[in-house]
């Protein structure tokens, strides 16, 4: 309740500021007899101070309201507000807009009532009560505390109450310092107080303690409110839990750790998939020769290890590289295979046996959502799990699952770690919180945030045995149809030979092309930079162009705009080629220009396909129209 500390030998400390008001304020005892009436009531009444204090409160009552004050309510401890007929000392009544709080002791009993009132134009209606003025306060955002001259507190708002979990007559009873750890009481008594007495405002980040005695920073702003002649008469403090912020601030400062870690990893894999593609694609050539089975088998092997590979360099990019989110269809088997590819050697070396309990792809429905951000929730609870079974020194297991139930994707990860304990679990989510000795505590808290977003949701199943399950329920994407697999063996129609100009900067790629497209019955013509390619054009014909996006001087993305200013239609069929599958730059060029693309490292059957694709039945030098699409 407002002032609820404010009492009746208070009423000199505080006078300068009940007199400062502009609304007219009274105090009265349990029994209705004024013993306080400040200046602005004195104005509107006629009365002066000497004729009513000590009078019972109906000398300035007035008659014939319909509206009566509930003193009997008021003595259970409850407040009042509404419209009713005050008398002034000539006689003549007005209608004033009042509300009476009780004034409560140390020990809460009522001591009397505090009122404030305004006088109400019948024309325009009433200005803003004490009440309104509570309820403005009530709705801020930001915690806010009234304090006397000595300190006291008088009132709280419910921002403030909830930073702390305390009720307002808990905070006023307690007193600040007891919200505070013993160094932010310093800094405040010591720093900050001492500060608005000479400042007028100051500010500081102090230390405080919540509720379940969890210490987190508080921003606090103090104006010192000060009478005419320039004597201290109070405090008002502004208050904000930084938690949020600091929070914040971290997923920034990570943010541009993983943005520089992405842009160093997509250099990696650009270098890494061209000899990564020469090793898969020559050793697929020499799987077509006539050699022993047990060369093949080697082969293949190689074959096998440098797309892994590739797809641990593509996993890594997944995770840092910054993108802006985009919900599309994804499929959370998709994403949990990756993940566990990212993590499976980590895992083995650590004894811990990985278990996939994956609904089939054909019989689970897609989400709407960002990749990325599922791939980022994914690996902190794979990571949560993998910590907690290393902690416990014995041998473990991962089990991941999937299924569909109802209108909802269920993932599970379960591990064989010693578990949370009942007091660690009512913390889980909290940010900042960690039982890790380098985390950051804020894995669990952003994975559930990012679940929200996608009107899903992250919880803790309980059980009564070792080990730790966290399931992620996700809506399932509208009008998702059950398809059935479809079939991975593609048979093309033979293709009328082409002539193929090829753009490369590598001459092991270079020689990788003209050994796959010349098997598939092409004529390559093999160039290393865009100069030579544009020199080519303008001597000779062909039907198709295959370039890399990096190439150095002019790059592949500039050689295809050059191609578009001079109006070739070779700009129909062209195809890119880049190690980097989540390059913005990529993605951007595909769905502006409808543009073909053939990610290293490749085998010579995604090249045969792209080919077809952007080259189906026109047969050699057939007319390419503007608007023929890809």
């Amino acid at each position: 309740m407002p002032f609820t500390n404010l009492d009746s030998s208070e009423i000199p400390q505080n006078k300068q500021i009940l007199e400062s008001l502009p609304a007219g304020v009274f105090c009265v005892s349990p029994h209705q007899i004024i013993t306080y009436v400040n200046p602005s009531l004195c104005r509107t009444t006629g009365y002066a101070p000497n004729d009513s204090v000590g009078k019972h409160f109906d000398m300035i009552r007035g008659e014939g309201s319909e509206t009566s004050i509930p003193w009997e309510e008021l003595l259970k401890g409850k407040s009042w507000q509404g419209n009713i007929s005050m008398r002034k000392k000539d006689g003549k009544s007005y209608l004033a807009d009042l509300s009476i709080s009780p004034i409560f002791s140390e020990t809460s009993q009522i001591m009397g009532f505090t009122g404030f009132q305004r006088e109400v134009d019948q024309d325009q209606g009433a200005l803003p009560t004490h009440l309104q003025y509570k309820k403005a306060l009530d709705i801020s955002e930001n915690g806010l505390l009234l304090q006397n001259k000595k300190g006291d507190l008088l009132l709280a708002n419910p921002a403030f109450c909830e930073i702390f979990g305390f009720s307002e007559a808990e905070i006023i009873e307690q007193g600040l310092p007891a919200l505070l750890t013993m160094e932010g009481c310093s800094v405040l008594q010591n720093k900050i107080m001492p500060e608005s007495l000479q400042l007028i405002t100051a500010k500081g980040v102090v230390e405080a303690t919540k509720t379940g005695g969890d210490i987190f920073e508080l921003s606090i702003k103090i104006m010192c409110v000060r009478d005419k002649n320039d004597r201290v008469e109070g405090f008002v403090s502004l208050y904000q839990d930084l938690t949020k912020e600091k929070e914040i601030q971290l997923q920034r400062n990570q943010s541009k750790k993983l943005a520089t870690m992405g842009e160093m990893l997509a250099g990696v894999a650009h270098e890494l998939n061209n000899p990564l593609t020469s090793v898969v694609g020559f050793s697929e050539l020499l799987l077509r020769r006539n050699v022993n089975q047990d060369i093949k088998k080697q082969l293949r092997k190689i074959s096998s290890e440098a797309i892994r590979t590739s797809k641990i360099v593509q996993n890594l990019l997944s995770v840092v590289r910054s993108h802006k989110p985009e919900k599309i269809l994804v499929g959370m088997n998709g994403v949990i295979h990756n993940v566990l590819e990212l993590k499976s050697r980590q895992l083995r070396v650590d004894n811990i046996r990985i278990v996939r309990k994956l609904t089939p792809d054909h019989a689970l429905p897609r989400i709407i959502g960002d990749y990325q951000q599922m791939v980022e929730v994914l690996l902190n609870l794979v990571n949560n799990a993998h910590h907690a079974m290393v902690s416990s020194g014995q041998k473990g297991t991962l089990t991941v699952k999937t299924e569909s139930v109802g209108d909802s994707i269920y993932v599970r990860v379960k591990d064989t770690g010693p578990g949370i304990s009942k007091e660690t679990q009512s913390k889980l989510f909290q940010p900042f919180f960690t039982t890790k000795s380098t985390g950051s505590g804020l894995g669990l808290s952003i994975s559930r945030d990012l679940l929200k977003e996608h009107f899903g949701e992250l919880v803790l199943e309980e059980t009564n045995t070792h080990g730790t399950t966290f399931i992620i329920r996700l809506p399932i994407a509208p009008d998702q149809m059950l398809k059935p697999p479809e079939s991975s063996a593609e048979e093309f129609p033979p293709l009328e030979p082409l002539r193929i100009l090829v753009v490369d900067d590598e001459e092991m790629i270079l020689d990788l092309y003209y050994h796959f497209l010349t098997q598939l019955g092409h004529t390559p013509h093999l160039v290393k930079s865009v100069q030579e390619a544009l020199q080519n054009l303008d001597t000779a014909q062909y039907d198709l162009i295959i370039s890399d996006m990096k190439i150095p001087g002019i790059n592949g993305e500039t050689f295809y705009d050059l191609l578009k200013t001079r109006g070739s239609p070779l700009t129909k069929r062209f195809i890119f080629v880049t190690g980097d599958i989540l390059s913005e730059q990529v993605t951007r060029m595909m769905k502006e220009n409808h543009i073909c693309v053939l990610h290293k490292p490749f085998v010579l059957s995604q090249l045969e396909r792209t080919i077809h694709i952007v080259v189906p039945d026109h047969g050699l030098h057939a007319p390419v129209h503007p608007e023929d699409g890809p």
